[in-house]
């Protein structure tokens, strides 16, 4: 059967790339954020390709984000500006070239996939490497266990407007997922059980909301896979798209949820 084929490489994928993930985490500094970097930057191609842009200018948006991002926070206050200036001023000046459209969509762009970069924050914060590995446990089990869930039992479709292959019950059991692996992180974090079950159940919403704004994006451009760079997986941004949301959340909870 393909999907058990698709499987297999999914498995070759993980067995290679999980471990230099959590190397690179462990690590920390240059490491942890050139590669993030890297996968900002292919991720930036595949969502050119997908919104019919050119991708220079998202590449060249993409450094004032990575410029901000060198003090260990997300400072999008130096970001947003320039950026937005670089794009009307570019508007202006190669108009028609680079119209409206494409101005809208390197924003989008640029901005939306720069949330890669969240798990270096995350990791710049203390307790920096438990709540690295919070995130990536929590997002990888809300993921594993949709697709299983998804491919063994799912009747009811979830958004079949969007991705027909997603299911009620695989949706369920990421969501379970999610929080039977962040209620595990009670004997690593002093938190309440409540609190880390909220978290786990957040990341498992917003794993699979960040799953379909790419399904979204990939039926405006008419593709399957937003790349074929990772076997059994399609491109970065297929792998990585949960991320995109996790990861924003995870820091803010850490920042702002636990005060008081």
């Amino acid at each position: 059967m393909p999907w058990l084929q698709e499987l297999g490489w999914r498995v070759v994928s993980a067995t290679l790339g999980i471990p230099l993930i959590l190397l690179l985490g462990w690590w920390d500094g240059w490491a942890l954020l050139g590669f993030l970097a890297l996968l900002y930057w292919l991720g930036l191609r595949e969502m050119a390709l997908l919104l019919k842009i050119s991708p220079a200018w998202s590449w060249l948006a993409s450094l004032f984000f990575l410029w901000a991002a060198l003090g260990g926070k997300p400072d999008y206050e130096l970001a947003i500006l320039p950026v937005a200036i670089l794009l009307v001023l570019l508007l202006v000046l190669l108009f028609p070239r680079f119209s409206p459209r494409e101005a809208s969509a390197t924003f989008l762009a640029s901005t939306y996939l720069s949330f890669l970069l969240y798990p270096y924050f995350i990791r710049s914060l203390p307790h920096g490497w438990t709540w690295f590995l919070l995130l990536l446990f929590t997002t990888w089990a809300c993921d594993t266990a949709a697709y299983f869930a998804g491919r063994l039992w799912g009747k009811r479709r979830l958004v079949p407007t969007l991705s027909p292959g997603k299911t009620v019950e695989g949706a369920v059991a990421g969501l379970v997922a999610s929080v039977l692996v962040a209620l595990s992180f009670t004997y690593f974090l002093s938190l309440t059980w409540w609190r880390l079950g909220l978290l786990g159940g957040g990341v498992g919403i917003v794993a699979q909301l960040g799953d379909l704004v790419l399904s979204a994006v990939k039926r405006a451009g008419d593709k399957k896979d937003a790349g074929n760079i990772i076997p059994g997986h399609g491109g970065i941004l297929d792998r990585f798209d949960s991320l995109l949301l996790t990861a924003p959340l995870v820091y803010y909870f850490i920042c702002c949820g636990l005060r008081g």
